[in-house]
């Protein structure tokens, strides 16, 4: 008679040995995460959102640009409605309307900067800092604002062009 051979399988050995001891510790001790550990994550995305809307709340309202737009804005205001028209209406001999007609078409002569900072006994000289930085600076005989006048012709009856001649360092 034939004599048959048992034939055993190997069974796949699943479990390897950890490189040390500290690393099965850490891969055997899986908890669920404590309260305190919870409120800590939760304080940490709070925190780190806030700092991210802050850094873009800052770069959004702190912009050397949008910061010397304003400030040319305010100027160039200031410097019609306080100074140049005064002035305009001055010289004028009662043909108003018919003067500030023919410059609502053709606008005022342009007026640069330079001329905004030094108006008025240069009263408003220290505005020079917001238009040269480190980071943005403005050409004073090239940047200018240029004003039309429209009807009813008054003292805030007007429009700016404004040309920047500005750059980014």
């Amino acid at each position: 008679m034939a004599t048959k051979k048992k034939t055993t399988v190997k069974k796949p050995v699943t479990k390897k040995a950890p490189l040390n001891k500290a690393v099965a510790k850490k891969l055997k001790s899986k908890k669920a995460p404590t309260p305190l550990e919870k409120k800590l994550v939760i304080i940490v995305l709070i925190v780190s959102s806030v700092v991210v809307l802050l850094s873009l709340f800052i770069g959004f309202f702190f912009n050397p640009q949008r910061v010397a737009e304003r400030k040319l804005k305010y100027l160039a205001k200031d410097y019609y409605e306080n100074y140049y028209y005064d002035k305009f209406v001055a010289t004028l001999d009662g043909s108003e309307k018919n003067t500030f007609e023919k410059y609502a078409e053709i606008g005022f002569s342009p007026v640069y900067l330079r001329q905004l900072l030094l108006f008025d006994n240069e009263r408003d000289a220290s505005f020079e800092k917001y238009f040269t930085t480190s980071n943005y600076t403005c050409d004073k005989n090239s940047t200018k604002v240029q004003f039309f006048p429209t009807e009813p012709y008054g003292k805030t009856d007007y429009k700016i062009v404004y040309t920047f001649s500005c750059n980014n360092e």
